[in-house]
């Protein structure tokens, strides 16, 4: 479409918030695993 090089991705990631600091709401019973998906497209230039 845009007769340009392209490159992307989908990342996916799941992590402990805990670990970095972030305890609020676990002892109320919140998830402290936290899902992380990320989609990123670069164009060159």
């Amino acid at each position: 479409m845009l007769k340009r090089e392209v490159c992307g991705g989908d990342f996916e990631a799941t992590i402990d918030r805990t670990q970095w600091g972030m305890n609020y709401g676990v002892e109320w019973g919140f998830p402290k695993n936290v899902r992380l998906v990320v989609q990123i497209e670069a164009v060159k230039q």
